[in-house]
């Protein structure tokens, strides 16, 4: 089966720094993926560069067999990439129901439409008892949850996920885990950015490192786990040990 997002030798580089450095992969339908290295590493990079807000300098990006290459960020929405950020962006002075509309409206025209979807969404995701408060009054982590369901409310095929669990405490990475799991029971392909390692090492059925731009490896979590290379530049000796 052809993979759903296939990357062909991207670069991308901001001066004399290259952040990108020839990246091929592939993310295939119905996966987690995840994607690890150390800060500076160019993930978040990465993920601009597919969800539009880069253009790489080379290389380039399909999804389903389509080139998406330098396509704007709502070009590439409407292909079915939706994503999160490192630092969460939703609309502070908007209610959580309507910052979740503004994601379903990408596919309609009709607000009362996209009121219904948003509401369905809200329930998924557990924010649905809260869908009238100011999204400028949420914990940091409904914040997060938020800007999910706001994403979510696009109708992805595949669902760019960046640190969403930075900053939560272990109840809250348990419960962001399992809504990751139920995003791919609906359907959805899922391409995650963590620091959370027992979290991404427990969730993702396939993890690919990046260490100064370049990608060292691409393996299950077992494998990435015991890999001398991704321990010396991102695990640490504790994960050598483990393994």
């Amino acid at each position: 089966m052809p993979a759903l997002l296939r990357l062909e030798e991207v670069s991308k580089r901001f001066g004399g720094l290259v952040a990108n450095d020839r990246i091929s992969l592939e993310v295939q339908e119905g996966e987690i993926l995840g994607l690890i290295g150390p800060n500076g590493a160019g993930k978040t990079t990465l993920f601009h560069c597919i969800s539009g807000f880069y253009t790489p300098d080379s290389g380039r990006i399909f999804l389903r067999g389509q080139e998406i290459t330098g396509k704007s960020p709502e070009e590439i929405a409407q292909h079915g990439i939706a994503r999160t950020f490192q630092i969460v962006r939703i609309f502070k002075d908007l209610t959580v129901l309507d910052n979740t509309i503004v994601g379903a409206l990408l596919r309609t025209r009709s607000v009362q439409e996209a009121k219904k979807k948003a509401v369905q969404i809200l329930e998924f995701t557990g924010l649905k008892d809260k869908m009238d408060r100011l999204a400028a009054h949420l914990t940091i982590a409904d914040k997060k949850r938020l800007e999910l369901s706001r994403a979510l409310a696009t109708d992805p095929v595949l669902l760019l996920l960046d640190e969403t669990m930075a900053g939560l405490n272990p109840q809250e990475i348990k419960e962001a885990v399992d809504l990751i799991r139920a995003i791919r029971e609906r359907g959805i392909t899922v391409f995650v950015v963590e620091h959370v390692m027992e979290a991404i090492m427990t969730v993702c059925d396939r993890i690919i490192v990046l260490d100064y731009g370049r990608k060292i490896a691409d393996d299950v979590p077992a494998n990435i786990a015991t890999n001398e290379e991704v321990i010396k530049a991102y695990l640490g000796e504790r994960y050598h040990v483990a393994g």
